[in-house]
């Protein structure tokens, strides 16, 4: 938009302020502030702060706020927004304990940074000092609760409410979900008194996460309305349950097949260890994402098909997908299994020098198994020394097999002594390993 003076016209400014702060441009909006001058008004004045907290601009919105003539309440929750949203709790406290008076909206967004930094007692003190809440508190506080304290905690607020809407209901419904306790969760769904596509969805993917096939099925039957996750949900369960008769049919049923279905299916195939079909399944997909690659290559490593792995990885970067750390643990999977020690160490520096990605103590301990399994017993056990993680159970448990099946006894009582014996004193494997060892 070309720009003109509009200094005389502080309707259409206060306008363009607003219109730049939405579109993430807090500089042209402070261009448009400035042509303003002496007639800007507190609107104007907020609209500056807004478009600066929206750009997570904490220290520009602040340092507007302190050059105000004057403040109203929609002032100090703006910076009180951009102190949480940019994890300043302590400086957002400072702020609302100053506050000269608080609205519904100040008490929510301090309540959402307590809870966003894990202080739940703080959160329930403030709740419960609330002069008065709105459904948007309630829902926050009910959120709270279920992550950080139990449903139980969560039901307890949600039979204190006098009124009830569906974002309510819902958020109770899920919290028993998330937790499995489906009984509840089944109770409050017959309870609520309009239930919605969401209500329905919660309850089957916590059918699908328990593997419930038949609850799953009879509940996706009587839906009024299917999306793409639900019929997701469904797959799922009938993954989870081998079912893969059933996967197939659901999948070519899907009306609107997006990348979600696809790589349900995907897993679905490569868990039960059906690489034709989930290969046949990858190669009609157009636009592959990370995720499919992720699962083809985790699946044919997992699957004995370890060189297929690899060369899924080659084409993947040829086609520019970038990789991250779950799928350089198939990788390193595959090397391992076919023992292909120069690969796997070019692949482990590649990952840190070349993609950027930090490793995982699983990358190091999949390394150091293939190390110990060609018999690089003391690279093997110098990696797993100087790995800056606690080495795992699993990880100590490769050494000491090594060293057993190539007659080091002696790195094996150094290892055992000094890694797997701190990490699980009462672990039996390590011992009967070193045991086996010595005679």
């Amino acid at each position: 938009m070309k720009r003109t003076d509009f200094s005389r016209d502080s309707y259409l400014n206060n306008l363009l302020i607003a219109m730049y702060g939405r579109h993430g441009s807090p500089a042209d909006a402070r261009d448009v502030f400035d042509k303003l001058g002496a007639s800007a008004t507190i609107f104007s004045w907020n609209l500056l702060i807004t478009a600066f907290v929206s750009s997570a601009k904490t220290q520009d919105a602040a340092a507007a706020f302190s050059r105000m003539p004057q403040h109203d309440v929609v002032s100090w929750n703006a910076v009180l927004s951009a102190y949480t949203r940019s994890g300043r709790t302590p400086m957002a406290r400072q702020l609302f304990d100053s506050m000269p008076q608080r609205s519904v909206v100040s008490w929510t967004t301090m309540i959402t940074a307590y809870t966003e930094s894990r202080h739940l007692a703080n959160a329930k003190g403030s709740f419960y000092k609330m002069p008065q809440h709105n459904k948007v508190t309630f829902c926050v506080m009910l959120q709270a609760l279920t992550q950080h304290a139990g449903s139980s905690q969560a039901k307890v607020l949600f039979d204190r409410m006098q009124e009830r809407d569906n974002t309510i209901w819902n958020t109770v419904l899920n919290a028993y979900a998330l937790e499995e306790s489906l009984e509840l969760a089944e109770e409050i769904l017959a309870k609520m008194p309009l239930q919605c596509k969401f209500s329905w969805t919660i309850m089957l993917l916590a059918y699908a996460r328990a593997s419930l096939l038949d609850k799953a099925k009879q509940l996706f039957d009587v839906m009024a309305e299917r999306d793409v996750v639900s019929w997701n949900a469904v797959i799922q369960a009938s993954a989870e349950t081998g079912l893969l008769e059933k996967v197939a049919i659901l999948f070519d049923r899907v009306p609107q097949c997006n990348m979600s279905s696809c790589n349900s299916t995907l897993v679905a195939y490569v868990q039960c260890g059906y690489l034709d079909q989930a290969h046949k399944l990858f190669a009609r997909i157009p636009d592959r994402d990370l995720a499919s690659w992720s699962i083809m290559i985790l699946g044919c490593a997992g699957n004995r098909q370890e060189r297929l792995a690899l060369e899924h990885f080659g084409e993947m970067l040829l086609e520019g997908i970038k990789c991250d750390e779950i799928t350089m643990l198939g990788v390193l999977s595959a090397c391992n299994h076919l023992g292909l020690i120069q690969e796997g160490v070019s692949y482990f520096v590649m990952m840190v020098a070349e993609l950027g990605i930090d490793p995982f103590v699983e990358h190091f301990s999949s390394l150091v198994d293939l190390l110990a399994r060609v018999g690089q017993l003391r690279e093997a056990h110098d990696l797993l020394r100087n790995m800056p993680f606690v080495p795992d159970p699993a990880a100590c448990c490769s050494m000491l097999g090594a060293c057993r099946t190539h007659g080091d006894v002696e790195l094996g009582a150094y290892t055992a002594a000094n890694e797997e014996f701190g990490i699980e004193p009462h672990h039996p494997s390590p011992y009967l390993l070193l045991s086996s060892m010595k005679h």
